[in-house]
């Protein structure tokens, strides 16, 4: 038995567990409120990579713009 799994503790012995900290749970606030910050990051990087994309497009298109 790890550390993190103590029976006779609430919370169904996850204390420690640093992956599902206690009162984290997907229905509570916190749960909610740290979900919707996952998935915003992932929106946001999702962001940033398309305009990356786009700019290097951009940059190509006048350098052929330029030679021809």
């Amino acid at each position: 038995m790890s550390v993190s799994e103590r029976p006779g503790e609430p919370g169904g012995g996850v204390r420690g567990d640093l992956s599902d900290p206690v009162g984290m749970t997907p229905l509570s606030p916190v749960g909610r409120l740290a979900a919707t910050v996952d998935r915003l990051s992932r929106e946001v990087r999702a962001a940033q990579a398309e305009a990356e994309g786009r700019a290097l497009i951009e940059l190509a298109k006048g350098i052929l713009v330029a030679r021809l």
